[in-house]
């Protein structure tokens, strides 16, 4: 590809062949100069001569000025020679070098009147076609990055997330109009934009008081008692030397927020270092004032510790911010994948759409390498190995001025995905790593974490970097309802009990359940609600509607919908599996009834898995909860209860950590238990193979007048001990 490369095919970057040349020599240049601070000046031909430059450790600039020209005559020269002058003008005797790339190469006069013209009073440098092609040949990415017809342009990733954000099962997992972001999200846009990231800086420094701190360090006449001279100025030198070396901190750490604005991941990681390099001088003066056994330096003493105790929170801050892998984890239906898509939605500014890809893991091809399956699913098999696409994302990072991200949403919902996912995820993790400008966010299960072999990384040298989402905090859940509320039309009345507050804040899918169930509806009572009740109601809704749809006589088909779906739920758990092949699907009722049922996207959903059309329930949760309640329908004594427990497709699929686990053994669990215990009572004892960690929590969710005497008894117990525990 090298022989054939012609500038004038340069492919347009926003629009512009000229800027995406600006680029390409942007790029180059920050490969050929991995030190020092790339600026890039925004505004169409450069500011005062430059189209960016690089800060040497030195304060010394490297500037280059962009000519798109396919010729060198006297109108060309001038405005050439004056970008040099003003460059000279106005940054003088800071400028090291100045850079002038053109994709045509000066002819001898050309290059005679170019090193005349500036009376050798700055060094200069002309990057023309020989040069630049010199260039690409050692960076055959770049190369394929600006000349590939199929490279990754802002269109393209516009188009993708337009694409996504349209599919039915990204709808049904996301509702923008009601998204509340959280403190777990704000983490995560903290390693994509260095807004926020200062941001996150400024508040460690409002937390831990780090101004106080610093003003408390501050020499004063009163700081000592006595008149030894000597000896308050060697002290006063001292705490100056510690003050000096807190404005050092405060340096570094604007340093270390430019390096990710401009991405130059060599300075950042150097700013780290520097901020170690400090911590280690404040601490060494720290030692010296408490050898000299002062009693009045005391305090001073307390708050230089406070202060190195700051500063590793900084190091500790800074270090975690260029991870290139986010693990969201959390239970089922906790709101991962609306924070991870909700991310990918919004990534962009102005208009601009930022680098980024949203993957649902459930779509994938488990018959392929993660690798092609990833490809094969953004339609770039046939232009890229996974090296390329890396590479290529790496590149529009640069050339759009943000992290490439990249979202796998849901590890654990493709089914026989798990071995894929075992073998192949180490290695897709090792390749990101070495790409600083990708950011890789996967979601998936907390249960699933050794099944995808993560555990082994979780106590390593290099530990993942988890995020777990519990669902939202008690303050946020307020505004949550408030705004789920108002954009159904709903209202309520006697206000919202507190475990009304804890069951949605848990489980985010059961607010919108049950806000799709009563959209419109006004003065609703919610007092004695619960995840059953939702799901219920939520049902009987669904029901109710397709029975009006479809002209049924409700008096012989009052559970319609309810028949189809305990058929399902027992191919589910027959087969092991979490969908139904369409074929299975039709045996279960007519055309236009099944039609109708697949209508419902928030019921269920039809996707093309692995060659064939299959049907799945939307949400994990209700699939398991209807699985749970078709199981129990056939057990009607503890007896029974025990025995089915026991047995060994329980066990292997719901209890025991192995390959042939149910897909959604996780909800099937839970539901089962809080389905059994409503049933049966506290039916679980030594003789059930079933942890009493897994029974307790279900039974606190619970509301308490719906729980019989020995499940209160237990309750109530659990409770007590549980307060009495010292702290």
């Amino acid at each position: 590809m090298i022989n054939q490369i012609d500038f004038r095919k340069l492919l347009p970057y926003d629009g512009s062949a000229w800027q995406s040349f600006e680029m390409l020599c942007y790029v180059i240049a920050k490969r050929l100069y991995p030190n020092g601070n790339f600026t890039p000046i925004n505004g169409k031909g450069g500011d005062g001569g430059i189209e960016f430059y690089q800060t040497l450790p030195s304060g010394k600039l490297i500037i280059w000025q962009c000519k798109y020209f396919d010729k060198l005559e006297k109108a060309q020269k001038t405005q050439i020679e004056k970008s040099y002058e003003t460059a000279a003008k106005n940054h003088g005797k800071r400028i090291k070098k100045w850079v002038i790339c053109s994709p045509i190469d000066f002819t001898p006069a050309g290059d005679s009147w170019f090193k005349d013209f500036c009376n050798g009073k700055i060094s200069i440098e002309a990057w023309g076609e020989s040069e630049l092609v010199n260039y690409l040949s050692k960076m055959p990415d770049v190369c394929n990055f600006f000349f590939n017809a199929k490279h990754l342009t802002q269109k393209w990733f516009q188009n993708h997330a337009s694409l996504m954000l349209s599919n039915e099962l990204v709808k049904n997992k996301y509702l923008p109009e009601v998204h509340y972001q959280t403190e777990e999200q704000h983490e995560i846009l903290g390693l994509l934009d260095s807004s926020i990231f200062e941001e996150q800086i400024a508040e460690i420094k409002e937390l831990y008081w780090w101004k106080y701190y610093i003003n408390g360090v501050k020499w004063n006449s009163s700081t000592l008692k006595d008149d030894n001279s000597d000896r308050a100025d060697a002290v006063e030198s001292m705490l100056d030397s510690v003050l000096c070396d807190c404005n050092s901190v405060e340096n570094i750490l604007q340093d270390i927020v430019q390096s990710f604005d401009n991405l130059q991941w060599n300075n950042y990681k150097e700013g780290v270092s520097n901020l170690l390099k400090c911590k280690e001088k404040i601490n060494a003066t720290l030692k010296q004032l408490q050898d000299l056994k002062i009693p009045e330096l005391k305090i001073k003493c307390s708050h230089i510790s406070k202060i190195l105790e700051i500063i590793t929170v900084f190091i500790k801050f800074a270090q975690d911010n260029i991870v290139n892998d986010v693990h969201i984890i959390g239970d089922a239906s906790s709101g991962k994948s609306h924070i991870a898509i909700d991310t990918v939605a919004k990534y962009e500014s102005h208009g601009v759409r930022y680098p980024s890809v949203l993957i649902l893991a459930k779509t994938l091809n488990s018959g392929l390498s993660a690798e092609t399956a990833i490809l094969d699913k953004l339609d770039l098999n046939k232009d890229y190995n996974f090296d390329d696409f890396l590479s290529s994302l790496d590149i529009a990072s640069d050339v759009l001025g943000q992290r490439a991200l990249i979202v796998i949403d849901g590890l654990n919902e493709l089914y026989g995905s798990l071995t894929m996912w075992k073998r192949d995820l180490p290695l897709l993790l090792n390749k990101i790593s070495s790409h600083p400008n990708i950011l890789l966010v996967l979601t998936y299960r907390q249960s699933y974490t050794a099944a995808l072999g993560l555990d082994k990384h979780l106590d390593s040298e290099l530990p993942l970097h988890l995020i777990e989402i519990t669902g939202f905090e008690r303050t946020d859940v307020v505004d949550v309802i408030s705004a789920y509320f108002r954009h159904f039309g709903i209202s309520v009345k006697g206000g919202i009990p507190e475990q009304i507050y804890r069951l949605f804040s848990a489980k985010p899918i059961l607010l919108r359940l049950f806000c799709e169930t009563n959209k419109g509806n006004k003065g609703i009572d919610i007092g004695k609600l619960s995840l059953i009740e939702i799901f219920e109601q939520y049902l009987s809704h669904i029901n109710k509607k397709l029975i009006d749809e479809l002209n049924k006589d409700s008096r012989f088909e009052k559970r319609f919908l309810f028949v189809k779906l305990y058929a399902i739920a027992q191919f589910l758990w027959d087969n092991s599996t979490q969908s139904i092949p369409i074929e299975e699907f039709v045996k279960y009722g007519t055309t236009k009834d099944l039609a109708a049922i697949d209508g419902e996207d928030l019921l269920v959903i039809r996707e093309y898995d692995n060659g064939r059309e299959a049907i799945s329930f939307t949400f994990d949760i209700l699939g398991g909860y209807l699985i749970s309640k078709f199981l129990l329908s056939g057990i009607s004594n503890m007896d029974m209860l025990h025995e089915f427990i026991n047995s060994d497709k329980f066990q292997n699929e719901l209890i025991r950590i192995s390959d042939k686990h149910h897909p959604l053994k996780d909800v099937i669990l839970d539901n089962f238990i809080r389905l059994s215990l409503l049933k049966f009572g506290f039916c679980y004892n030594k003789d059930v193979a079933i942890p009493y960690s897994l029974v307790i929590p279900i039974l606190f969710e619970m509301p308490y007048d719906r729980l019989g005497d020995s499940e209160k008894n237990i309750y109530d117990y659990t409770r007590a001990a549980f307060l009495s525990e010292p702290g």
